[in-house]
């Protein structure tokens, strides 16, 4: 009798790791999400029936995260990391360069990552490519934790824009940035 028992608990415990490791292993079934890359400006826009319109790639954003590699490419050009020393204590952030002309480009990021060096201190951006350049505020707002900082180079790569009235709860997102020093975490 006591030698059935144990069978059956061991039956049990191997059949309930078998399919515990496949539920796990099989995970849920995550749409693939049709889209097209404009060609010029890297703007994302959403495709209905997968085909683009001329001037835009088409690319699968889903599951299998494939194309995360390709979407972090695109965007790491513009992803800047930020360093503040001051009195009041040093910080680390990242930002996005959102505007750029032919002296200056202008970076967003939140207010929280430069608030100390807003009395005094200094604001260091890296860039992509390692170069560092010093930068100053432009405007800053606390209760939206949002501020502007800018760089004196000019003609780098703008973070692409999209059109958030097409988001709706649940949509797949990715983030990309340089928390605490991280060079291009996602």
């Amino acid at each position: 009798m006591r030698s059935s028992i144990y069978k059956v608990l061991t039956g049990f415990v191997i059949g309930a790791v078998t399919v515990g490791g496949f539920a796990v292993a099989n995970t849920s079934n995550v749409p693939v999400v049709k889209a097209c890359i404009d060609n010029k400006t890297k703007a994302l826009y959403a495709s209905n029936n997968g085909s683009c319109a001329k001037g835009r790639s088409a690319i699968d954003i889903g599951a299998t995260g494939a194309n995360v590699k390709s979407i972090a490419q695109i965007i790491s050009p513009s992803v800047v990391s930020i360093e503040i020393t001051s009195v009041a204590g040093n910080g680390t952030g990242s930002g996005s360069i959102y505007k750029s002309n032919s002296s200056l480009s202008y970076i967003i990021t939140n207010n929280h990552v430069i608030e100390n060096a807003a009395s005094s201190g200094k604001i260091e951006v890296e860039l992509n490519n390692g170069d560092i350049y010093p930068a100053s505020i432009v405007g800053r707002n606390s209760e939206y934790d949002l501020a502007v900082i800018s760089i004196k180079k000019g003609n780098l790569p703008e973070i692409p824009r999209g059109d958030s009235s097409s988001l709706a709860i649940g949509d797949v997102v990715i983030a990309f940035g340089s928390p605490w020093l991280i060079r291009h975490s996602y």
